[in-house]
């Protein structure tokens, strides 16, 4: 009796030991989620669910398969048919079909995913961040040695830095290599000399210097830089014609945003629906163009709908790439392969965009007519006078039209020519007898209806008629003076109409004669009487203001409700193949509970990406912005949060920078970056020890100083800058700076015209950028092409960097002005050299290599003189055209190709 019980005991300790071992909970995250990924989503994802078994989502998953029956018993995986098929010994059964099986760890797992109910997750970057990330317990328990100047962001690194065996963080940078660091980091080049001499010299903290830095003008340049790669910016239109396009307006919009460190919240609702504001201004409308930075093809025979539809999607694929760090560009033509993304709710989200002015027109409509001073006080005496004569609602209208344009129809979206003709794709042309129809417009209220056309011949008469043949209007239209805006009184006409539009003229002999050009056709209505006696001095005023010749930028205005387009899925991506309609909405997995409200248009989208929960916008802003100061980012895919990303590398960290963000700085960048650059993990030395260098090979855990290659723009910029060339001048239209190749556009024949009077000594960011021709010395150092967005540049390091950087006029210009001020400088040869290093490096240079350069002068002027160079051509950018000048360019050249100019250490 007393050995059953033993024996019983025994069977109930080793039941409980089995019971126990069989609780641990199987992570989906971190254990599961990778082997679907790597062996299976590919055949049973989003891209396609072989026979009907889809792993997507827990939904799919549990669904019938095509034999009847579903492949997954939740809380059974013994009668689950995948496990059944991934454990057979049949290779032709087993699965994943025709590669490796999968391995008895591999197995296990899933066993127990499964007999554990099948417990599903989220991916780690699709959860909000509800609360504050609190510092590694490790940490709080005292632990991890902490210096006193040590800050929360050190807690976090310091924790993981213990986790490889690293004690503690490398010895703080000296104040040179602090002061260069930081300023490429803030204003994108070497400090201003007096901030630089201040620093050094101990009479302003470091702290200050940073304060300093943010205040500086170039400090919104160098961050826009940075953003125009998101943006997608040019100042071409792209396609094979890439014709000229004036966007520079929104480029310095974004400059002075930073510079003003207007909220991260702000600057995202602006630029996304910053039309939807309240009674938006001119900057808020300005913000916009950020999605019309899209291609324009308007080459003659190209379909307009195609075009309007690939910039409607460019705009989804670069809010969530850009913004938002997910891959979603795949979704168009399927559901996401490795994550929750459902290819209908690509179109949900598309709805957001699709219902825009624009029509892939040539000039670019809807534009922001940019008035000067004096047409600005024309327009508020105008809207003055009207706020006396009609409602609020008239007044806004009646700014909204002379600014814009807009809502109306353009004569590219008429259809149904006869004798008729859309004229390059961008004007609706039509001669004697011509007729078009335009669709779905709706007259109820129209007053007035305003036409941009020329017309080349007297007594034109332009008729509408509705399908039924009622007349609705006949135009008398007299010959113009190039375009003009014709407006005319008419009365409305209920309901939604296509209407049939003719046109002829007794003048025409010739019936190939085009008797008119529509650009656009507008109808309103208006409350103010403009034809009667007393108000023509005013209408005169409007009439002015409407036509007149000014400067323009391409922004986003949203559709009225009666030219509200429908948004259908399209078959696998093809825009020709419309399936069922569908409604804005944004992808399930995203849904954030507190928002009761259903999202109906942009503006409501701009909301949810800014909400505090949204899991994403916040995660991808910091990240962003540490890959900038650290060069790589946490998430080393910057533009992939998504499961086939980079893992983060300090996953607790990115949250609580995250957090830190929004809610203790309230999403203004330029304290946040103060916060990070405070940090004892900034201010490390680069200075890897074999030991460091052994257990954290790329830097990941920031166990030393960032030391990374500069950017095109800075290398430009930073030469400008030492050698006394740069032109610090402001906004305005881009500039030509010198390049070896000048194009020119055929077509159009616009052509590379090089800027004069130190324009082209203007900072990088300011150089014309032509999406069929990017400026060849920045492509080189691996700028970004801006054709699509682009949210990471991916560092090379080829040869032809050094020839760049060696024989580029640009930068061998800056070489010879640097010579100049080096000569010019008191002392022996030794100390010129050494100024002219201190101007380059920002330290002085050591006695070894003063004495390289020396004897670089010495040997230079020797193959000079022995013939073996011409020293006129060495100093063709300098009034002497003495040898020793001529040597000391090739000095300073060599001082500016040197690793310490081209990295940031």
């Amino acid at each position: 009796m007393i050995r059953f019980w033993c024996f019983s005991c025994f069977l109930l300790c080793c039941a409980a030991m089995l019971s126990c071992g069989d609780t641990t909970l199987v992570d989906y995250n971190a254990q599961v989620k990778p082997i679907l990924n790597k062996k299976c989503l590919s055949c049973h994802g989003g891209v396609k669910a072989s026979g009907g078994f889809n792993l997507l989502t827990r939904d799919l998953a549990l669904r019938e398969t095509e034999s009847g029956k579903p492949a997954i018993h939740p809380g059974n995986a013994s009668r689950s048919e995948m496990i059944h098929r991934l454990t057979h010994q049949d290779p032709e059964i087993r699965m994943p079909l025709g590669g490796e099986p999968l391995t008895g760890d591999e197995i296990d797992i899933l066993t127990k995913w499964i007999d554990q109910d099948l417990p599903w997750g989220r991916h780690w970057s699709y959860e909000s961040i509800a609360q504050e990330p609190s510092p590694p317990q490790d940490v709080l328990l005292g632990s991890i040695d902490m210096e006193e100047s040590a800050t929360t962001l050190d807690a976090f690194v310091l924790h993981e830095l213990q986790k490889i065996d690293i004690e503690g963080l490398s010895p703080r940078a000296d104040d040179t290599t602090l002061l260069r660091r930081a300023s490429l980091d803030l204003i994108g080049m070497p400090a201003p000399r007096s901030l630089e001499e201040a620093f050094l010299s101990g009479r302003v903290s470091y702290e200050v210097l940073l304060d300093s830095l943010m205040s500086q003008k170039s400090y919104g340049e160098k961050w826009t830089s940075m953003w125009l790669d998101i943006a997608r910016y040019a100042d071409s239109k792209g396609y094979e014609r890439d014709p000229h396009r004036d966007i520079w307006q929104y480029r310095d919009w974004v400059i002075k945003a930073f510079n003003r460190d207007q909220p991260y919240d702000e600057f995202i609702i602006e630029q996304l629906a910053g039309d939807l504001l309240p009674d938006p201004t001119d900057e808020q409308l300005l913000a916009t163009a950020f999605h019309r930075n899209t291609s324009t093809n308007d080459e003659g025979g190209t379909d307009n709908e195609e075009y309007r539809t690939y910039a409607v999607i460019d705009r989804v694929n670069t809010t969530w790439e850009g913004i938002m760090g997910t891959t979603f560009a795949c979704v168009q033509c399927h559901s996401h392969p490795y994550d929750p993304l459902m290819h209908e709710e690509y179109y949900e989200f598309m709805a957001f965009f699709n219902n825009t002015r624009d029509a892939d027109t040539a000039p670019d409509y809807p534009l922001l007519r940019s008035m000067s001073e004096e047409d600005s006080v024309e327009l508020d005496k105008l809207l003055g006078w009207a706020t006396q004569q009609t409602d609020s609602a008239e007044v806004q209208s009646l700014k909204r039209f002379i600014k814009t344009w807009q809502p109306v129809y353009y004569g590219i979206e008429t259809d149904s020519l006869i004798n008729a003709a859309l004229y390059d794709t961008k004007y609706l042309g039509l001669r004697q007898n011509g007729f078009s129809l335009l669709r779905d417009v709706d007259l109820s209220d129209a007053t007035s209806i305003y036409l941009r056309c020329r017309a080349g011949v007297e007594g034109g008469l332009l008729r509408f008629t509705t399908i039924l043949g009622e007349e609705v209007l006949t135009l008398e239209i007299p010959k113009t003076d190039g375009w003009e805006i014709l407006r005319l009184p008419m009365e409305p006409f209920p309901g939604q109409h296509t209407f049939h539009m003719t046109y002829a003229s007794p003048t025409i002999q010739d019936e190939k004669t085009v008797g008119i050009m529509i650009d656009w056709f507008g109808f309103r209505n208006e409350e103010i009487p403009w034809h009667e006696e007393q108000n023509r001095n005013w209408a005169s005023i409007y009439n002015d203001l409407l036509s007149r010749e000014l400067p323009t930028t391409p922004i986003m205005i949203e559709n009225p409700r009666a030219m509200r387009r429908k948004t259908h899925v399209f078959d696998r991506g093809n825009w020709m193949v419309e399936k069922q309609e569908v409604s804005a909405g944004v992808p399930e997995v995203f849904e954030i509970e507190d928002n009761s409200e259903p999202l109906t248009n942009r503006l409501d989208l701009a909301y949810w990406m800014t909400d505090t929960l949204h899991p994403l916008t916040s995660r991808t802003l910091v990240n962003r912005l540490w890959s900038q100061i650290f060069g790589q980012g946490i998430v080393k895919t910057v533009e992939d949060f998504g499961s086939q990303g980079t893992p983060p590398s300090h996953p607790e960290l990115l949250d609580w920078l995250a957090w830190q963000l929004m809610h203790e700085h309230d999403w203004r960048l330029k304290s946040f970056l103060k916060m990070v650059m405070m940090s004892n993990t900034y201010q490390q030395q680069s200075i890897a020890s074999p030991n460091r260098l052994d257990r954290d090979p790329e830097n990941r855990f920031l166990s030393r100083g960032p030391r990374v290659r500069l950017t095109a723009e800075q290398i430009r910029d930073q030469a400008l800058r030492v050698s006394g060339l740069l032109n610090d001048e402001m906004y305005g239209p881009s500039v030509m700076p010198f390049q070896p190749t000048k194009w020119t556009t055929p077509y159009s024949n616009e052509h590379w015209i090089q800027s004069t009077d130190g324009q082209e000594h203007r900072r990088a960011v300011y150089t014309y950028w032509k999406r069929s021709s990017p400026y060849p010395a920045m492509m080189i150092f691996d700028a970004a092409e801006r054709s699509i967005c682009e949210a990471r540049r991916i560092q090379t390091n080829t040869p032809l960097h050094a020839l760049v950087t060696l024989n580029d006029p640009v930068y061998f210009e800056a070489a010879s002005h640097l010579a100049k001020h080096m000569k010019q400088s008191s002392g022996t040869l030794k100390d010129q050299i050494s100024f002219g290093y201190q101007q380059a490096i920002g330290h002085a240079a050591s006695t070894e290599e003063v004495s390289i350069l020396e004897d670089l002068y010495k040997n230079s002027i020797k193959t000079m003189g022995d013939g073996g160079s011409d020293a006129r051509a060495l100093s063709k950018f300098s009034e002497n055209k003495e040898e020793d000048i001529a040597a000391m360019i090739v000095v300073a050249n060599t001082i500016m190709n040197m690793d310490e100019f081209i990295m940031k250490n």
